[in-house]
């Protein structure tokens, strides 16, 4: 990652609490620090490794995530998973689909992600942990929701 990626990256973290690295995203959220979309993609990095450093220096945790108009799993850094499918539909405007720690998430072993549909039989799961949305996930066979996952 260059300075304008990792400068990007702690801004976002001491703002919002979560940095999704992300090149389109980055390039939507901060046009001042790239000229051009081009210039931003060639700023990121597809190695985890700087990541992780960032993360145990800010004390953060490191999740790969499935947003709502992107086609693949983004990297996201949060201090707290806290409220964190709001907080990401109001800073993106994309809704958050699913999110699992790093090492999970990449590990092929590990278990199937958690995605969290938007509908279920016709109404809509609420983008909060609630009575209401944990019997929505029942419905839909979602025996655990990531919005109740404990953060170590």
């Amino acid at each position: 990652m260059r300075d304008k990626a990792v400068q990007y990256t702690h801004a976002a973290l001491t703002a919002t609490g979560f940095a999704i690295v992300d090149p389109g995203i980055a390039f939507q959220l901060r046009p001042d620090l790239w000229a051009t979309a081009f210039n931003c993609g060639a700023d990121f990095s597809t190695d985890a490794e700087p990541l992780k450093h960032i993360a145990e220096r800010r004390g953060a945790q490191l999740y790969a995530a499935n947003l709502q108009g992107v086609d693949k799993p983004v990297a996201v850094l949060a201090m707290s998973l806290d409220q964190i499918q709001p907080r990401v539909l109001w800073i993106t405007g994309r809704r958050l689909k699913s999110i699992a720690p790093w090492e999970q998430a990449t590990d092929a072993d590990a278990g199937p992600r958690h995605e969290v549909p938007e509908y279920v039989n016709g109404e809509r799961v609420p983008d909060y942990a609630c009575a209401h949305r944990r019997k929505l996930l029942e419905q839909a066979g979602i025996t655990r929701d990531p919005l109740e996952e404990r953060v170590p």
